[in-house]
């Protein structure tokens, strides 16, 4: 039962797609693994030591990508409500899965399944490189992800997602309309 509590608590995804481990996300090539080094195309940490300029309360928060690459985060608040900032969504609380003292880590309060289009969350910039990278070699996806106490697994199941359609990337062809 310990061992099953301490898996919810911590999920910790490896799937094919960035690297990230302690609040932090990185993209390495999926072949990196054989070679001698891995290439980091982005390595993000959730913490202010981290935050290039603004805030969740101005709703212009960017978070500076660690490897140097260009590929910063800035945040997205076109579905936070009137009267609401993105800090009533998501904070950067004071936590580590190490246990270090002030260590931050990025917080999200989601909000029930008939509010999924509501909230706050964090995309590339224009113009960052990973924006037009094809990873022709595949990718490698690493987090850690600490699980509310008062979740269930499958809430948290879409933690990565990609907002967009065919339709933005050029293709034709009657998709529907997703995001």
């Amino acid at each position: 039962m310990k061992k099953r509590k301490a898996a919810k608590k911590w999920l910790c995804i490896l799937t094919a797609g960035l690297i990230a481990t302690g609040g932090c996300l990185a993209a390495v090539p999926a072949f990196a693994a054989d070679t001698a080094e891995a290439e980091i195309v982005a390595d993000w940490k959730f913490d202010s030591d981290y935050f290039a300029s603004g805030s969740l309360e101005t709703g212009d928060l960017v978070i500076q990508d660690a490897s140097g690459n260009g590929n910063n985060l800035e945040l997205n608040t076109e579905r936070v409500e009137s009267g609401k900032t993105a800090a009533d969504y998501m904070s950067f609380p004071e936590d580590s899965i190490q246990g270090e003292s002030g260590t931050e880590s990025l917080s999200m309060n989601p909000k029930s399944p008939s509010e999924k289009k509501i909230g706050a969350f964090f995309e590339t910039v224009s113009g960052a490189p990973m924006n037009t990278e094809e990873f022709k070699e595949g990718y490698t996806i690493e987090a850690i992800i600490k699980i509310p106490d008062d979740s269930t697994l499958s809430a948290w199941s879409s933690v990565f997602g990609q907002k967009g359609t065919g339709k933005l990337a050029g293709m034709t062809g009657g998709e529907v309309e997703a995001n």
